[in-house]
Order: C-alpha cells, then sequence, then structure tokens
C-alpha cells in the first residue's frame, strides 16, 4: 500500500479537513489495504498529493498545505508560467464589472497569462469568462467538492473550465458546500499567483482574507481606485500601499 493512497484515504475519511488528516497520520491510523485501494480507486477525479514532484511549491509555504488535491482538467495549469489570481466582490457595480472587463481583456490581449479565481458570482465569474473569451487558460480553486456544484447561474462556466481550463479543490468530490470552507479556500487563491488584483471589494468582505494571506506570503497586490464615500476594500489597501491600477498596461508590468 503505496503512502500517496493512504494519503488520499485520509483526505476522502476526513473530508479534505487539514488538522484531522494529520492527526491521522501522527499517531499512525490503522488502514485496511483491501478498503483504501478499492476508495481511491473509484475516485471520480484525479488527484495529486503533497508527495508528487508536480505538486505546486508555492502551497508548501502555507502553514496548512492540502494534504491532497482533488482536480478535473489540465494537470500542466498547476505549473503555468504565468499566473494572475483575481478576487473581488460577488455584486459588483457597473463600473466594478466595466472595468474588470476592459482591464483584464487588456491584459489578455497582449500576455499568455493564466487567470486564477474561487468561481463565485460577480468578480470571480467575470474573471474567468474573460480568460476563457480570450482563449487563455483558467484555473479555479472550489470551496466544494469539485462534482459538488451549487452555483445554477454559473453551470455553463463550470462545463467550459472543466473542459477547457483546471478545476480544483482540497475537498472530496461529494463535499457539499460550507461557509468556512470559502474562507479556508481563499488562502490556495492567495498562494497560487505572485500577485493578486482586486478590481473592487468591499472592507468587510471574504476579499479581505485573502488579501491577509497575500500579505503574509510576500504577495504582490494590485487595486483598482474606487469612489472615496463608499466602502472600498480596494481604497484602504492603495493607501496602505497597493499599487493603484489605472491600464491594463499597469497589470502587465507587474505579470
Amino acid at each position: 500500500m503505496e503512502i500517496k493512497e493512504v494519503l488520499i484515504y485520509f483526505a476522502l475519511k476526513y473530508k479534505g479537513d487539514f488538522d484531522n488528516i494529520y492527526e491521522a497520520i501522527r499517531r499512525k491510523e490503522k488502514v485496511n489495504k483491501e478498503e483504501c485501494h478499492k476508495v481511491v480507486s473509484n475516485l471520480k477525479c484525479e488527484t495529486l498529493t503533497i508527495l508528487d514532484e508536480d505538486y505546486p511549491l508555492c502551497f508548501k509555504s502555507l502553514s496548512k498545505p492540502p494534504f491532497v488535491l482533488f482536480y478535473i482538467g489540465n494537470k500542466k495549469l498547476f505549473n503555468y508560467q504565468r499566473k494572475l489570481s483575481v478576487v473581488g466582490t460577488r455584486k459588483p457595480s457597473e463600473y466594478g464589472k466595466r472595468i474588470t472587463i476592459k482591464l483584464l481583456n487588456g491584459v489578455l490581449e497582449n500576455v499568455d497569462v493564466a487567470i486564477v479565481s474561487g468561481l463565485a458570482l460577480g468578480i470571480d465569474s467575470l474573471a474567468h469568462s474573460c480568460a476563457l473569451n480570450n482563449n487563455r487558460k483558467t484555473i479555479a480553486f472550489l470551496a466544494n467538492g469539485i462534482e459538488t456544484y451549487y452555483l445554477k447561474s454559473n453551470k455553463n462556466l463550470y462545463e467550459q473550465i472543466k473542459k477547457d481550463g483546471l478545476l480544483v479543490s482540497e475537498y472530496p468530490y461529494f463535499t457539499k458546500v460550507a461557509k468556512e470552507n470559502f474562507l479556508i479556500r481563499n488562502r490556495l487563491i492567495a498562494a497560487f499567483s505572485p500577485t493578486i488584483f482586486v478590481p473592487e471589494a468591499s472592507n468587510h468582505s471574504g476579499t479581505s482574507l485573502t488579501l491577509n494571506y497575500a500579505l503574509e506570503l510576500g504577495k504582490n497586490i494590485l487595486c483598482v481606485p474606487q469612489n472615496i464615500e463608499i466602502d472600498s476594500l480596494c481604497n484602504t489597501y492603495i493607501q496602505q500601499g497597493a499599487k493603484l491600477i489605472l491600464t491594463s498596461e499597469d497589470i502587465i508590468e507587474e505579470i
């Protein structure tokens, strides 16, 4: 019985929870060889373990790196040369929508870069769509199992990424949506790219947690300025030293 197979078995048994998987390894939990092999063999997706050579090095710098990544799609995208993470509000204003599309299209028309996001409503969906519309690659990190999709409005986008990009989750394919998993998932989006682009977000959104992870990891943060009369995470971070983005060229300089 291979160690990798045991890791996958524990990831399935403990639903991707790092602490429980770690504890099972630490106490040398006994595993039935036949049961382990049967469970792992019946997986409906591909896996990448922390022991694999092509496991993303960027995740190993996390305090709690995923022991196993469950994925569907183009495995080569795990180590794509240029990556840009895009995060923001799920309820963008018309300005937010317009500026996201304008700036990302300007980047994608001129640079071969993979867009990384979380396949949520709003900015995430716009970012993935821009990548696909420009025939670029895109990677979606999910907070649920990759076969447990929950947004009917994004079903077509989900299927497109499944076919032409990469869907990834540290949670087994059957895992349902849980609010806390979104916050945990955000660290992967922050870690995966050297640069994080925020077109629009509020100070009290989940985006703030993603940027906190990004700062801890020494990532570049790029923000679009907003009206000073509104609650704006972008303005807050620009004031604290994030790069102010006015044109697509400003983003290209960073990637």
